[in-house]
């Protein structure tokens, strides 16, 4: 985020829900799949804001990143099965299917794309430290 940022792009994270510690691999795989999302819209559309949101619930976490100018021919990732779309959207996929989570990635409406990742997690401790 910090050489997007110096490179000009407006990135904002919201947090939503307790954050709470991850295990490793889960941990890698969230970061790898933020990490492709900034990648591929700052190739795609460099001038875009980028928002990324991680919500933590009990018994999920949702990771919701998405721009404002987005390249309205970008391929289209409909569910962690579809395995479709451009090499960054796929290797997301793989990872995200390691985990059992789900995957969606498309064009917006108004502009715009968004990759929306959820991942079950199970139940924490909630006096867990983080």
């Amino acid at each position: 985020m910090e050489r997007m940022h110096t490179a000009g792009q407006t990135i904002q994270v919201d947090v939503e829900g307790r954050s709470r510690r991850l295990p490793p691999g889960l941990d890698l795989c969230t970061y790898r799949i933020v990490q492709g999302s900034l990648t591929n819209m700052f190739k795609h559309a460099s001038s875009a804001r980028v928002r990324i949101r991680l919500t933590y619930t009990r018994k999920a976490l949702t990771l919701n990143i998405t721009n404002d100018h987005g390249n309205p021919g970008a391929p289209t990732v409909p569910s962690a099965g579809s395995g479709s779309g451009g090499d960054g959207l796929i290797s997301m996929t793989e990872r995200v299917r390691l985990y059992q989570g789900m995957i969606t990635a498309h064009s917006l409406a108004q502009g715009g794309f968004e990759v929306l990742v959820m991942f079950p997690l199970s139940p924490s401790d909630p006096d867990a430290p983080i």
